[in-house]
């Protein structure tokens, strides 16, 4: 299960520090809309952080105020489920709409929101072509139809290539502009192993360094450089069911499978009876399980342990997504493992089912 949209982008911090020389002016007309207000949000790891507000007035409204380096900002409505997302820069954007159509609202002004409009023109072809190919996999699904479901995925897998290859392309013709590491960000950063998002960070040039999109980018480049295979597993050190805690190095000494994992989690819970067989057969002879939970309610994380019969070492902060331990890891989808030598050093990530009791099997032979 992936973790949606798992970036910090904080206004205050971007802005600390730093000499006001120029300003953004944010105006807004929209249409029909009622009196209300304007929240100006960013999106950090705990949600919608609301930077400033403005009141809404025969639909006029304006933010001002002063960038270091550009940035994407939503602007939330009272009474609208819509947000309208744009780049912020230090200069004069118009921004024209109707209430009833919040997604086609006219940005003007702005290079770099025309630069970005060019980008989602390019992406709206393979959204469609996408929600097209949706609606037919739940026609099929109906009707039990194995054979155009299995055609639906292959063309599912060709459009993402596709897509992903238009992507990287308009990334490298703009490897100039922000909106380039943002892209990234957006859509890339999970789906690119370490050598890949490394090579796609190294494109941009010294002026982009210090945005806070290149920054987020090399963090996760060093955060997934942290747990290569080779590499000492990070320490994890947090407290069990009972509230006593635990850490991954007092199994120094034992195989250990550092198991990432939820009660809410479907794959997760599918991969139980793999990883209680695994532990049943290889536990005498020196194999331990090291669950992590991304629960957040205690009774879900407990009961979910007694019904699937895991008998093993189980931690959690209750934290969700926000885990130390699955940042410490890069974990960006469960269910995620990592195996461990008796030294504390990664052999293998993601080993399940089979593949892990007969990786075990030559470790134990």
């Amino acid at each position: 299960m992936k973790k949606f949209l798992a970036f910090s982008i904080i206004l205050t911090i971007v802005i600390s520090g730093c000499k006001k020389t120029q300003e953004y002016n944010l105006q807004f007309n929209i249409n029909n809309l009622e009196n209300g207000t304007a929240y100006l949000q960013t999106l950090s790891e705990d949600g919608m952080q609301t930077i400033d507000s403005a009141a809404i007035v025969e639909g006029k409204f304006s933010f001002k105020g002063s960038l270091p380096e550009p940035l994407f900002v939503y602007i939330k409505l009272s009474g609208k489920p819509r947000r309208i997302g744009l780049f912020l820069e230090n200069t004069k954007i118009f921004v024209d709409g109707h209430a009833d159509s919040l997604e086609n609202v006219r940005i003007s002004g702005s290079p770099l929101n025309e630069e970005y409009k060019q980008f989602k023109s390019l992406l709206s072809a393979y959204d469609n072509r996408q929600q097209e190919l949706q609606q037919q996999y739940i026609e099929a699904r109906k009707v039990n139809d194995t054979s155009t479901l299995n055609k639906i995925d292959k063309l599912w897998d060709l459009l993402d290539r596709q897509q992903n290859e238009m992507v990287l392309q308009f990334i490298s013709q703009h490897k100039n502009s922000v909106i380039s590491p943002f892209i990234i960000t957006q859509r890339l950063i999970y789906s690119l192993n370490v050598n890949e998002l490394d090579s796609l960070v190294s494109i941009f040039p010294a002026e982009l360094e210090n945005s806070i999109y290149v920054r987020m980018l090399k963090k996760r480049v060093q955060t997934l450089r942290n747990v290569e295979i080779g590499k000492p597993a990070p320490e994890i050190s947090l407290d069990d069911t009972m509230g006593i805690v635990r850490t991954l190095s007092s199994l120094r000494g034992k195989y250990v499978l550092i198991d990432f994992w939820a009660s809410w989690c479907g794959p997760c819970r599918e991969e139980s009876p793999n990883l209680v067989k695994a532990y049943e057969r290889f536990h005498n002879k020196g194999f331990e399980i090291f669950s992590v939970s991304l629960d957040t309610q205690r009774d879900k994380w407990i009961e979910a342990i007694q019904k699937d019969h895991l008998t093993w070492t189980h931690v959690s902060d209750l934290k969700g997504w926000q885990s130390t331990a699955a940042g410490l890891y890069g974990v960006n989808a469960i269910p995620h493992s990592v195996l461990v030598d008796p030294q504390g050093i990664i052999i293998q990530n993601n080993l399940r089912g089979e593949a892990l009791i007969e990786f075990l099997d030559t470790l134990f032979r």
